[in-house]
């Protein structure tokens, strides 16, 4: 199903041949010092984006002087009262889930593994901790198996990135390596996965979080 959203703007207008820069990036209608409008910035071109990963487009009819209309369009699939209560009901089962895991917690500050190890211990892990990366690569080495890995990224001795460097490189048949930080910038999450993580949550994180985490990837677990 397509859907159509209209946003009506009764600003200035644009000329029609100013029209076609709207929608690339950093786009300045008006270019001087001291102009009277803001320019369009990135904000168009990524809804452009956004738009074409949901299978629509974005486009505008204007008129300058009177006013113009910008307008996307989405494809989505429309939902009902049961597949809502489907949702309600897998939330609840998730929030009640007792997991059988066994889970390494790679985090160098003390206080960190003690809160983030009850954590998974309340939800039915068993937790073994290494101080840095390159205890866990010991770990691996000597032939230990995890369910699940939770990877700091930044550590003393071998941080988070070049230990998981070093297991894809040596090890096949990985779990799922999640990758934790506490300097939770836009994009990170991204750069992690590029760079070997499965997945990336930030710190500090809540149990549920957790839960979903270990829903989500402990699926996957079971059927690789």
């Amino acid at each position: 199903m397509v859907f159509l959203i209209e946003v009506f703007d009764s600003g200035i207008g644009i000329k029609e041949e100013d029209q076609k820069k709207l929608f690339t990036k950093f786009s300045q209608l008006d270019n001087t010092l001291t102009r009277s409008h803001e320019g369009t910035g990135l904000g168009l071109a990524i809804s452009k984006e956004l738009a074409e990963l949901m299978g629509g487009e974005v486009g505008l009819n204007s008129e300058y002087q009177k006013g113009s209309t910008f307008w996307f369009t989405f494809n989505a699939i429309a939902s009902n009262d049961s597949d809502y209560v489907s949702m309600k009901t897998l939330s609840k089962k998730i929030k009640e889930m007792n997991f059988n895991l066994t889970v390494l917690l790679v985090e160098d500050k003390y206080v960190n593994q003690k809160v983030e190890s009850l954590i998974l211990k309340n939800i039915g892990c068993t937790v073994i901790v290494a101080n840095n990366g390159k205890e866990a690569v010991n770990l691996f080495t000597a032939g230990n198996k995890f369910d699940i890995v939770f990877m700091d990224i930044q550590m003393p001795v071998m941080d988070g990135v070049e230990a998981v460097s070093i297991l894809r490189k040596n090890f096949e048949n990985l779990p799922p390596i999640i990758g934790l930080s506490a300097n939770a910038l836009e994009g990170d999450a991204e750069r992690y996965i590029s760079l070997g993580m499965d997945d990336y949550i930030s710190k500090p994180f809540t149990t549920d979080q957790i839960r979903e985490t270990l829903f989500k990837w402990s699926n996957y677990t079971k059927n690789k």
